[in-house]
């Protein structure tokens, strides 16, 4: 997907050593919110960029008539993790880079997770992944923010998660759009609120306050002033 030296070096499993897995029953919540609100037809379902494979495995047992369930990642770490979540002939992982040999193969949903902020060329890598499903859900940190840019916590997001590119919902948005996908549906995802990590400080939970009570009000100034919040977008290709 990218250089990928952090993934494959150990350097991204020593600062993640669950690779998010603990995050994933909230994201595949999420994911079915999404789903479920716009009515897809699904069939098979691929992840890129699946890490600990936890998701799929979620999604699985949701939607027991999707046949398959795909995940694809770079790193070996990864995978190996993956594996217990292994269903034969239903869901399937792979070590490998999907986008070099995306027009191989077509899904009724594509999964993009906290994804292509880590790619070095990201329009490039979202331009060669059109129209290898017929649905794209991606789900994007929102790192671009008053508070993130004050207290520099870009930083902070380069060195734990390899995030090389920061979002606002405008850009991301237009990032999905610019790169050959027509945006069907979108909503904010209160990850900041709802998964908070056990390494959170007593300055997160304080800034959950305003988060919470301005966000009733004023979601777009809220996530722009405040962060805490990723957008998740429904695509398809144009």
């Amino acid at each position: 997907m990218n250089s990928g030296h952090i993934y494959e070096s150990g350097e991204y499993l020593s600062n993640n050593p669950d690779w998010h897995e603990s995050d994933s029953p909230w994201k595949a919540r999420q994911i079915a919110l999404m789903i479920n609100k716009n009515q897809l037809a699904l069939e098979s379902v691929a992840e890129l960029g699946c890490g600990s494979g936890r998701i799929l495995h979620e999604l699985s047992q949701d939607y027991p008539s999707v046949k398959n369930f795909h995940g694809y990642d770079i790193s070996s770490h990864a995978i190996t993790i993956a594996q217990q979540y292994v269903l034969p002939g239903r869901i399937s992982f792979f070590q490998k880079d999907f986008s070099v040999n995306s027009l191989n193969h077509h899904y009724s949903l594509l999964l993009l997770i906290d994804v292509f902020e880590h790619i070095e060329d990201y329009l490039g890598f979202l331009r060669k992944l059109n129209r290898s499903a017929d649905h794209y859900i991606f789900h994007i940190p929102l790192d671009m923010h008053v508070q993130g840019v004050v207290r520099d916590l870009q930083i902070s997001r380069r060195d734990r998660y390899g995030h090389l590119h920061y979002f606002s919902k405008a850009t991301a948005l237009r990032t999905v759009e610019d790169t050959g996908y027509r945006v069907l549906d979108y909503f904010y995802t209160p990850g900041k609120l709802e998964i908070m990590s056990s390494r959170a400080h007593l300055g997160d939970y304080m800034m959950n306050i305003p988060r919470r009570l301005l966000f009733l009000m004023c979601p777009d100034l809220t996530v722009k002033l405040f962060g805490g919040y990723s957008l998740l977008v429904l695509a398809e290709s144009c």
